[in-house]
């Protein structure tokens, strides 16, 4: 309520007798852009400062709150719709065999392979990302502290968390890695309990090679 009390504030503040209805339409919409990034406290502290600027003169306020709150609800609904595309594009089925904050890890990791996520560019926050992913935000936070170990990402306070210039690199390297000293000795594993030879093996993959070639091209 102090929010909306603070927002309402800001309306009547910028719909003074010299301040124009087109320009009252510009700024509030301009005042509600931070709330992605920073939240309704943002959104708070640009009513309030306007309101000290403009409070001294309200005429005809009231003729300005309700395109002010058709203004709010059409961009509230459009937020929404944002929250419910991402949450469909962030749907993961985890796995037993597998922790989970690795599992989210390696799900952030493919994000920046993909380009979801640019490198040097802003990552969902731990919050953020646990509303979508539906999990606990501890687990979410056990995730970037171990993608913060591999340098993949890195957190600057006041902007939250990013995935590093290097990012792409750095994951390339790290699962190369995992892949070398835990998913190799498997397959080894199983190629001697199956009896299956190097050259088998490398027929198998000159044919997935050719195939993959040819779906690319």
């Amino acid at each position: 309520m102090k929010t909306l009390a603070s927002a309402l504030l800001g309306a009547l503040a910028l719909s003074s007798a010299n301040t124009s209805f087109a320009k009252y339409l510009a700024s509030y919409p301009m005042m509600l852009g931070g709330f992605p990034f920073g939240g309704w406290n943002v959104v708070e502290d640009s009513c309030l400062k306007v309101y000290r600027i403009h409070f001294p003169d309200t005429a005809y306020a009231w003729l300005y709150i309700l395109p002010a709150l058709m203004v709010f609800g059409l961009w509230l609904v459009a937020y929404k719709r944002l929250q419910e595309k991402q949450l469909k594009q962030i749907t993961v089925e985890f796995r037993d065999k597998q922790s989970i904050y690795l599992q989210i890890a390696d799900h952030i990791c493919e994000g920046i392979l993909q380009g979801k996520w640019k490198e040097g560019e802003r990552i969902p926050s731990v919050r953020e990302l646990a509303v979508l992913m539906q999990v606990n935000p501890h687990t979410i936070l056990r995730s970037y502290d171990f993608l913060l170990n591999q340098d993949i990402i890195f957190n600057k306070r006041g902007l939250g968390y990013s995935a590093s210039h290097s990012s792409k690199a750095l994951i390339t390297a790290y699962r190369k890695q995992r892949f070398m000293e835990i998913e190799l000795p498997t397959f080894f594993s199983s190629l001697v309990l199956l009896d299956i030879t190097i050259e088998e093996i490398k027929v198998c993959f000159n044919e997935f090679i050719l195939k993959n070639n040819s779906v690319s091209h």
